[in-house]
């Protein structure tokens, strides 16, 4: 679990891209919230890499979405995913209408009008030409 975890995090490219994108400040606020998560899923579960799983893509789309980067919405759309599958089995049904029909319907929104308005920009620099 954890080994899948670092090597989606730590792959050399994407690490370099982060770390341009982000200040050293918000680097490190996400690495202890990470760290915290880490140390409370050691402490109290264990057992359940699904919701570690969950939870640390959870906090790394938040620190997407506040740069406004659109891969925090495509990130959204999969903690929403992981959120109802674990709120399913804990038969927390509120919580699952509330994270599939909101929270991931929203996110699937925002990544369409970010699709649309990308290639949008893209003819408008073709028609220019």
């Amino acid at each position: 679990c954890m080994r899948v975890l670092l090597c989606f995090f730590w792959e050399e490219s994407m690490l370099k891209k982060v770390t341009g994108y982000f200040s050293k400040g918000e680097l490190l606020l996400w690495a202890a919230s990470a760290l915290l998560i880490v140390i409370a899923f050691a402490a109290f579960d264990r057992e359940n890499c699904l919701t570690l799983t969950a939870s640390l893509i959870g906090v790394t789309s938040l620190f997407f979405n506040a740069k406004g980067h659109p891969a925090g919405q495509t990130l959204m759309i999969l903690f929403s995913l992981l959120y109802g599958i674990i709120s399913y089995t804990f038969s927390y049904y509120g919580e699952l209408f509330t994270s599939l029909g909101m929270t991931m319907s929203m996110a699937a929104f925002e990544v369409n009008d970010l699709y649309g308005f990308g290639n949008w920009k893209r003819m408008q620099k073709r028609q220019a030409v």
